[in-house]
């Protein structure tokens, strides 16, 4: 009886200092994570134009922001995905035409993934060097981290717009 005892103390002790160190590295992992995005949410560089803006769909403050950069004369292009034809028609009209910029159709994304997925490619058949993403800030790390991903190693400068209340200048 004293031996199966043991044994079961042993296990429990191997278990709950397993769940601990476990633990503690998850802790350690989402520490890193809210530093390095409060580091890049909090960067107070200009925006810088680039070859292409990219909107991952999801509000519409999103759109129009993306827009209005598009306008300002930030990028010659501008991807919203995903978006077909008729609902890019529809952005123009509500948020305005100009010759600043041209429409890159993206309408095949149905998540984050996938919209990190079609951009990498729009951007790598176009040659472009930078993009200029348009987003949330609660859906920055998702989006950020999964296009950084896909374009590792092609030395794709991504610029963020978090701020789609403010200025942009």
């Amino acid at each position: 009886m004293n031996k199966s005892n043991c044994g079961w103390r042993r296990r429990f002790k191997f278990i709950f200092k397993s769940m601990l160190v476990a633990g503690i590295l998850f802790g350690i992992l989402i520490g890193i994570e809210i530093v390095y995005f409060y580091q890049i949410l909090s960067d107070d560089t200009p925006l810088k134009k680039a070859d292409m803006i990219v909107v991952f769909v999801g509000s519409a403050g999103r759109i129009e922001a993306g827009h209005q950069l598009a306008i300002a004369g930030y990028a010659p292009y501008l991807v919203i995905s995903p978006a077909i034809r008729a609902k890019v028609k529809t952005y123009s009209e509500k948020f305005g035409v100009s010759s600043t910029f041209k429409y890159i159709i993206e309408d095949k994304a149905r998540s984050t993934f996938e919209n990190a997925l079609y951009t990498k490619k729009i951007i790598l058949e176009h040659n472009f060097n930078s993009v200029i993403l348009v987003t949330s800030s609660c859906h920055l790390p998702r989006s950020y981290i999964l296009l950084k991903l896909l374009l590792a190693g092609d030395k794709i400068k991504i610029l963020i717009i978090t701020d789609l209340g403010g200025d942009f200048y």
